[in-house]
C-alpha cells in the first residue's frame, strides 16, 4: 500500500471515529469539523498543489468532502431539525439563494459535479453556524485549538521536512495557509505564553508555503484587534488607519509591488525564495476577476452563471485562462450566484459586524479581517475546506451576543415584565 493510500485510509478512520463521538456528543462537532479539513490538507495533501488545479490530482479532496460530511451530519439525531431554522434570516436567505442558483446552474447545463461541490462550501457554511450558534463554547473551541492545533502543526513540519530536500522554499496551492492562520489569529487574541506559542507555529505554515495573503491577514487582524481593545479614541483612530493603509498596501497591486521588490529584491533572499514569491501579477488577476464577474452579472443580474459555472479572464501571467475556482471570493459571488448572492451574504456580513465588539475581539478581528481582506485571494466563507471554519467563528460570535442577552436578563428578571409594560403603555 502507497503512503498515500495509508493515509487517506488513516483518515477516514479518523471521520468515522470523530463521527461517533459527535453523535454522542453533539457540542464536539464545533471543533471536531475545522481540526478534520486542517488534518486533512496535513495528513493527506492535494498532489495538484505543486501545480494549477486541473481535472487529476484531486482524489484526496474527495477523502477529505467525504470525511466533513460525516462529521457534519453526525449531531443531528440528538439536535434535530429545529436549530435549522432558527438560524438569522439573512443566512437562510443566502442559502436558498445558493440552492436557487445551484438548481439554474444545473439547468442551463453547467457541470453536476461542480455544482454539487460548489453548493456544498454554502451548506457547510450554514451547518457550522448553526453548531456553533447552539453549542456556542469558545472556551472550549480554543482550548481544542490549542491542544490539537499544536500536534497539526508539528506534524506539518515534519512533512516538510521530509519533502524540502526536494522542492527546498516552496509555494503550494493549498488552503491549509488560511486555516492555520485563523487559528493563529485566534489563539493570539487570546492571549497567554501557550496560545502564543501554538500561534507561531500554527504561523510557520503560511510562512513556509509563502502563502502571501494568509501571512498579510496575520498582522491585519492583530491590527485590528489593538483598534477594538484601545482605551482612548486616538489610538482606536490611529489603529484604524494603519489597518487601512495595511489594507491599501496588499490589495493595490503598484504598491504591494514596490513593497516586495523593496522586501525581497536583493540576491540572498532571492536565491532561497521560490518563483513568484514578489510577482503582484496575481493580487491584479482578482481585480480582473472581479471586473469579469461584473460583466456576467449585467448580463444575468440574477444568479450569474450560477452554481458549478467557470469565469473566463485574460489572466496577467498565465494568458486566456478559465477556471471553476474563482480566487477572488467576491468575484465568486458574482459568478455562482449573481446580485441575489452578493445582497444576501452582505446582509448577512452586517449582521455580524453590528456583533462586533470589544469584548469579542479575537472572534470580530479575525471575521472582519475575512470579509475585508481574505476574501479578495480566495472565496474563504463559500469554498468547503474553510466554509467551516468562517461558520463556526460566525456562530460564536453569534452566541456570544445572545449568551450577553441572557447575563442581563439574569442579573434583572423584572426586565422582561417592565419592557412588556412599556410596550403596553405604548400601545395605550
Amino acid at each position: 500500500m502507497t503512503l498515500p493510500a495509508f493515509m487517506a485510509l488513516l483518515l477516514s478512520a479518523t471521520a468515522l471515529v470523530l463521527a461517533v463521538r459527535v453523535c454522542s456528543e453533539p457540542k464536539r462537532v464545533v471543533f471536531a469539523g475545522p481540526l478534520f479539513l486542517l488534518a486533512g490538507n496535513v495528513f493527506l495533501p492535494a498532489h495538484a498543489r505543486f501545480s494549477d488545479w486541473g481535472t487529476e490530482g484531486q482524489w484526496e479532496m474527495y477523502v477529505w468532502a467525504a470525511g466533513i460530511l460525516l462529521i457534519t451530519v453526525a449531531p443531528i439525531p440528538k439536535l434535530g431539525f429545529r436549530p435549522i431554522f432558527r438560524a438569522p434570516r439573512s443566512l437562510q436567505a443566502f442559502l436558498l439563494t445558493a440552492i436557487a442558483a445551484s438548481v439554474y446552474g444545473y439547468l442551463r447545463g453547467n457541470d453536476s459535479s461542480y455544482v454539487f461541490r460548489q453548493l456544498f462550501g454554502s451548506l457547510l457554511l450554514y451547518a457550522y453556524f448553526v453548531f456553533a450558534r447552539e453549542y456556542g463554547d469558545e472556551a472550549l473551541f480554543l482550548r481544542r485549538t490549542c491542544a490539537y492545533g499544536a500536534f497539526l502543526a508539528t506534524s506539518f513540519l515534519a512533512y516538510y521536512a521530509a519533502v524540502f530536500t526536494e522542492y527546498e522554499i516552496h509555494k503550494e496551492l493549498t488552503t491549509v495557509g488560511i486555516q492555520a492562520a485563523i487559528f493563529a489569529i485566534l489563539l493570539a487574541a487570546k492571549g497567554g505564553w501557550k496560545s502564543w506559542v501554538v500561534a507561531g507555529l500554527l504561523l510557520l505554515v503560511p510562512l513556509l508555503l509563502v502563502s502571501r495573503h494568509a501571512i498579510v491577514a496575520f498582522p491585519i487582524a492583530i491590527v485590528l484587534l489593538w483598534a477594538m481593545t484601545a482605551k482612548s479614541t486616538l489610538q482606536r483612530w490611529g489603529y484604524t488607519a494603519l489597518a487601512c493603509g495595511l489594507l491599501v498596501a496588499s490589495l493595490v497591486p503598484p504598491v504591494v509591488g514596490i513593497i516586495l521588490d523593496a522586501a525581497l529584491g536583493n540576491a540572498t533572499v532571492d536565491r532561497f525564495l521560490p518563483e513568484g514569491a514578489r510577482d503582484s501579477t496575481s493580487i491584479a488577476d482578482r481585480g480582473i476577476e472581479l471586473v469579469e464577474a461584473g460583466v456576467i452579472t449585467e448580463a444575468s443580474p440574477l444568479f450569474g452563471s450560477g452554481m458549478g459555472s467557470s469565469l473566463e479572464w485574460n489572466s496577467m501571467w498565465r494568458g486566456d485562462w478559465e477556471q471553476a475556482y474563482v480566487d477572488n471570493g467576491w468575484a465568486y459571488l458574482l459568478t455562482k450566484m449573481g446580485l441575489a448572492g452578493l445582497l444576501t451574504f452582505l446582509w448577512f456580513a452586517a449582521g455580524l459586524i453590528r456583533r462586533m465588539s470589544a469584548e469579542a475581539s479575537g472572534l470580530s478581528a479575525c471575521l472582519l479581517t475575512l470579509l475585508l481582506f481574505v476574501m479578495w485571494s480566495e472565496p474563504v466563507f463559500f469554498q468547503f475546506t474553510t466554509s467551516p471554519f468562517a461558520g463556526v467563528l460566525a456562530g460564536l460570535l453569534w452566541a456570544r451576543k445572545r449568551e450577553v442577552s441572557k447575563v442581563i436578563s439574569m442579573k434583572n428578571p423584572h426586565a422582561n415584565r417592565i419592557q412588556k409594560l412599556r410596550v403596553s403603555d405604548a400601545h395605550c
